[in-house]
């Protein structure tokens, strides 16, 4: 299933956030890939380093037993590393579910708010992906591996959503087998099966060296279970109703168009 858009007009405000976010997203991402010409400097001192937050949360250090110099203090990786991405599948899909989810709950919360709420759900996002691999992974590389993406944050956003509009139609393109289908699915079933998908690796990969097949799928449910907590607290005004909750039975899924090759 792959979002493609929302059927939520419902906004009042020009979401200049949500969009300096994306800007900003892909310009660190052609900084750090094509034009730098240290991609590896960047990545190693940019993103979260679980072993880093342990050794030397407030400064720089030397990790062992790589020997890498560090030049960014720990604290700061957990918002640098929001901004990084490790390709183009990467960034493409972070910044599509941005691009969908952001703007309405931007619109709900206020610009300021909302910058905030997405930062402080992407730092969570880190913690809690270090804390899992700091005290459940047996493998001692692993907590040398640098951990980046703005998945956490927007997995907060996505969790926003979920609260604020629950009933609103989101454009799906949807696989099965050979053929694929457009739909409009309520978004309650969208963001829950994402998560879905989210949980049961993060629960099974624990206790294993290399848990999440190179994702951090525990950043993932660590910044959707912060933006369930701080999306009421962070909300500036009730959002307006997209339309009547559809059907129980039915769930909200619209079907448009036929299956195609």
């Amino acid at each position: 299933m792959i979002p493609l858009g929302d059927d939520n007009s419902t906004r009042q405000t020009f979401p200049i956030v949500n969009y300096l976010l994306i800007v900003v997203n892909f310009a660190v991402f052609l900084w750090v890939y094509y034009l730098s010409g240290h991609t590896n400097w960047w990545v190693g001192n940019l993103s979260v380093i679980p072993v880093e937050i342990r050794q030397c949360p407030w400064s720089t250090c030397v990790l062992d037993p790589s020997g890498q110099q560090l030049t960014t203090p720990a604290w700061l990786t957990l918002f640098t590393a929001m901004f990084m991405h490790g390709g183009w599948e990467h960034i493409l899909g972070n910044m599509l579910f941005l691009w969908i989810f952001g703007d309405n709950v931007e619109d709900a919360m206020g610009h300021v708010r909302y910058l905030v709420f997405y930062l402080i759900c992407g730092v969570l996002a880190g913690l809690a992906q270090v804390f899992i691999t700091l005290n459940f992974d047996p493998s001692t590389n692993d907590a040398l591996v640098p951990n980046l993406g703005a998945s956490g944050a927007i997995a907060g956003v996505l969790a926003a959503y979920l609260v604020l509009y629950p009933h609103a139609l989101v454009k799906a393109l949807i696989f099965i087998g050979f053929f694929f289908t457009f739909t409009r699915i309520a978004a309650v079933l969208v963001i829950g099966f994402w998560f879905i998908l989210q949980f049961i690796p993060a629960v099974t990969s624990l206790g294993q060296a290399g848990g999440g097949g190179g994702v951090a799928v525990w950043a993932h449910v660590g910044g959707f279970v912060a933006g369930l907590l701080l999306v009421k607290p962070f909300q500036a005004r009730r959002p307006v109703p997209t339309h009547q909750p559809p059907p129980r039975w039915y769930g909200g899924v619209t079907p448009r168009g036929g299956l195609r090759l």
